[in-house]
């Protein structure tokens, strides 16, 4: 089985890069595939739609082949970060998430937190048909992540493996 991270965040230490390099550490079974950087996916251009950059093919492609897909984005100004908006708006058209299971989640850094980022975040990708599976934020406060970017926290390790366990499920 091969499960895509896809961080919604460009920064090199976000919370959201590390709650997905947990995940890819925390399951035997299955592998793990980062996206691309979504920096690097140029503004959504419908003109292009038929004959996208190679970034956007790759991105496609990446998902295309994916068995499920986790999405980890913080919240900016209460809906989904811009890079990740756009990355999405390549595949509206093309289908690529179709009734795949994805996970929609948010390392937020307190209860409460990331809600409606995350929220849209899954308005979003049921608008493209994806089969949302988990829609949940984990709470990740900043003493949990080491100067390494590594998250140790028992209930982050746990609601990670969550996660997965019912990602995992929805592609049997």
């Amino acid at each position: 089985m091969q499960i895509l991270l896809v961080v919604g965040s460009l920064q090199r230490r976000s919370a959201n890069r590390a709650l997905l390099e947990l995940l890819a550490s925390a399951r035997d079974g299955a592998t793990f595939v980062r996206a691309l950087p979504l920096g690097d996916v140029p503004h959504y251009d419908s003109d292009l739609e038929d004959d996208p950059p190679e970034v956007v093919t790759k991105w496609r492609s990446q998902l295309r082949d994916a068995d499920a897909v986790v999405f980890a984005s913080p919240e900016y100004g209460h809906g989904v970060s811009g890079v990740l908006k756009n990355a999405l708006d390549w595949i509206v058209r093309s289908g690529e998430l179709g009734e795949k299971p994805v996970a929609a989640t948010c390392a937020a850094q307190g209860k409460g937190r990331g809600l409606l980022g995350t929220a849209a975040l899954v308005q979003t990708l049921r608008a493209i048909d994806a089969r949302v599976v988990w829609s949940s934020n984990l709470e990740v406060p900043r003493d949990t992540i080491d100067e390494r970017g590594r998250i140790d926290s028992a209930p982050v390790r746990a609601a990670a493996a969550e996660l997965l366990e019912t990602l995992i499920r929805a592609t049997t």
